[in-house]
């Protein structure tokens, strides 16, 4: 069953990234839910990451034939993005490549010489790549794995044609859940293929006419798939319950046969959004509540690649190719049914004074659908019990406490409030109170607030890279004692210089 498009929207502005005749475009969170995009420009890869002075593009690889399709981007530990995707050689007209960046510098390789197709990427829990791809020259499904040195490759599916639109996935094993296309003479197969721990288990979920583009599989919370695909010009959606497959047509939706953008990304509570493009060329965005799906359009336009992620506030970050504007296009919203608790307050800091300990925070990302009323804070002396402090006026994001004690730690954290209820604690920050606090270098700032604390010449550092967002009050670069030189990107580690 499918609404009409009623319901609540939180949506920022459309953002534009980079004006390119792109496609293919591939989309993943880092560790902060920053957003990170690879997409194929002409004849190239190209990359692009939000930072909090705006967006960044670097082409990653750049060729005089075709370079860049079928990209497929993921984050690992250390927000470092890897990218696997469809190159070319001398010898071959598609061979499955992969870069990573390290230290601010692309280093690409490949990984499969013999022409192959359809690259997919995940990485295991030690940052390791994993790659599912077509082997084209022999018309199989082929697993690529990163062991540190080299790559291993081996063969899924041995019947022939298997591994078209292949989407990978690892489980919290680190176990491989694949789904993807087989041709069959005038027929087509969904298959699924997951690792059991000594062997691949395939199966058939679904066949047909026109069925299996741009296929996709997630996990759910359980480690239970959720699968995606198109067949015969509606799409698809299906989870595994109990080894059987519950599979559903979504009619309502009234696909755009001629665009092939479909992608599928489920919440926290392990609701599934669906991204696609209907006829009137509206971007839309499904979202499954009980056995209704709510729809919300994100914008009009020919579209030419799109993806969707969910972060850990539920917050759905799009990104996708405008074809009418030759641009890459972001977009950050929230579809919500009903009012909710608000979001945890986010960027609590603890800050040593003398006679007090500090607090400031910001505004939590979304207020539930109802206005914030107040902010409650929470004290202890251990981690596992902190209890309740005050209560602050949802105007003011600080608060100073002066009942502290020389010599103690004590524990913060911080929740919002609305007409709904209240939120989750913020992240926990500790603070030990110190009754005459050093400053070692006299400018004002103590020790535990210094940036540097060896330098009177400056205290602040922003994006933590070593140097400072300024100077402070009446000096300049020559009162340096340790040859402090500014930094011209105070918001971004990655760079400082001009």
């Amino acid at each position: 069953m499918t609404s009409e498009k009623r319901d609540e929207t939180i949506q920022q502005d459309i953002e534009s990234i980079d004006y390119v005749e792109g496609y293919d475009v591939s989309l993943a969170l880092d560790s902060v839910d920053k957003p990170h995009v690879s997409y194929a420009g002409t004849n190239c890869l190209r990359y692009a990451k939000k930072t909090d002075t705006g967006w960044k593009t670097k082409t990653v690889e750049s060729s005089d034939s075709s370079m860049g399709k079928e990209n497929s981007l993921a984050i690992d530990s250390s927000d470092n993005p890897h990218v696997s995707y469809e190159g070319n050689s001398e010898d071959s007209i598609f061979i499955v490549k992969y870069a990573k960046r390290l230290n601010n510098t692309w280093n690409t390789e490949t990984v499969e010489e013999r022409d192959s197709v359809c690259p997919c990427l995940a990485l295991d829990s030690s940052d390791k790549s994993h790659i599912s791809f077509m082997d084209y020259e022999n018309l199989l499904l082929k697993y690529a794995t990163w062991t540190g040195e080299k790559w291993n490759i081996q063969t899924i599916d041995p019947t022939r044609g298997a591994g078209l639109y292949s989407s990978l996935v690892l489980d919290s094993g680190d176990d491989a859940h694949i789904l993807y296309l087989k041709p069959i003479k005038n027929n087509e197969v969904i298959k699924y293929a997951t690792w059991t721990g000594d062997m691949w288990a395939i199966e058939k979920i679904d066949e047909g006419t026109k069925i299996g583009f741009f296929n996709k599989i997630v996990l759910d919370s359980a480690d239970k798939p959720h699968i995606m695909y198109r067949k015969e010009n509606t799409i698809k959606y299906g989870k595994l319950i109990e080894n059987n497959w519950d599979i559903e047509t979504i009619d309502a939706l009234d696909i755009n046969e001629n665009r092939y953008i479909e992608d599928l990304a489920l919440d926290s509570m392990d609701r599934p959004y669906i991204i696609y493009q209907d006829k009137n060329l509206d971007i839309n965005i499904a979202k499954k509540i009980d056995n209704e799906w709510i729809i919300k359009t994100v914008a009009n336009c020919n579209v030419n690649g799109s993806r969707i992620k969910i972060d850990t506030d539920d917050f759905l970050h799009v990104t996708y190719i405008d074809d009418d504007a030759s641009c890459l296009k972001y977009v950050k919203m929230k579809i919500t049914d009903e009012k909710e608790d608000p979001n945890k307050p986010l960027d609590v800091i603890g800050t040593l004074q003398k006679g007090s300990i500090d607090l400031s925070w910001s505004a939590p990302s979304y207020n539930g659908g109802s206005a914030i009323t107040d902010f409650n804070v929470y004290r202890g002396t251990n981690s596992t019990n902190i209890g309740f402090l005050a209560s602050v006026p949802a105007q003011e994001t600080y608060y100073q406490d002066q009942d502290v004690y020389d010599n103690h730690t004590y524990f913060y954290y911080v929740t919002a409030v609305n007409a709904i209820g209240e939120s989750k604690p913020s992240d926990i920050v500790s603070v030990t109170y110190i009754e005459e606090p050093p400053d070692i270098d006299g400018d004002g700032v103590v020790d535990a607030n210094d940036a540097f604390p060896d330098d009177p010449s400056a205290s602040i550092d922003s994006d933590k890279d070593g140097h400072p967002d300024g100077w402070n009050p009446g000096e300049t670069v020559d009162n340096s004692t340790t040859g402090l030189t500014l930094d011209a990107f105070p918001n971004d580690s990655d760079e400082w210089n001009l």
